[in-house]
C-alpha cells in the first residue's frame, strides 16, 4: 500500500489504506489490479474500506477538472472509494 494513515483519538484509532496508481499513455486501465491490491491490503489491515486514487497520466485524457471524479466500488466485502484525477 502506498499510504496508512493512523489517526489518534480518545476512543482508540482510526487507520485509512490509500493506494495509488499512475495510468500512462498505451498501458491499460490500473483500476482492476489496483483495487485487487488494495483489497488484499485491506483484509490484511483487517479494514473493511480503503481509497484508491487513479492519476490519469494519457496524453488524451481529459484536463482537470473535467476528468475529476469520486465513486465508491464494492470489491469481495470491501468498499473502496474512487477517486481519479
Amino acid at each position: 500500500m502506498d499510504l496508512l494513515i493512523r489517526f489518534r483519538h480518545p476512543g482508540g484509532e482510526q487507520r485509512d489504506a490509500i493506494e495509488i496508481k499512475v495510468w500512462r499513455s498505451n498501458r491499460p486501465d490500473p483500476l482492476r489490479q489496483g483495487r485487487a491490491q488494495l483489497s488484499g491490503y485491506l483484509a490484511r489491515l483487517g479494514l473493511d474500506e480503503g481509497t484508491l486514487v487513479v492519476f490519469g497520466r494519457r496524453e488524451q485524457a481529459p484536463a482537470l477538472p473535467d476528468r475529476a471524479s469520486l465513486a465508491r466500488i464494492e470489491h469481495p466485502g470491501r468498499q473502496i472509494r474512487l477517486l481519479r484525477l
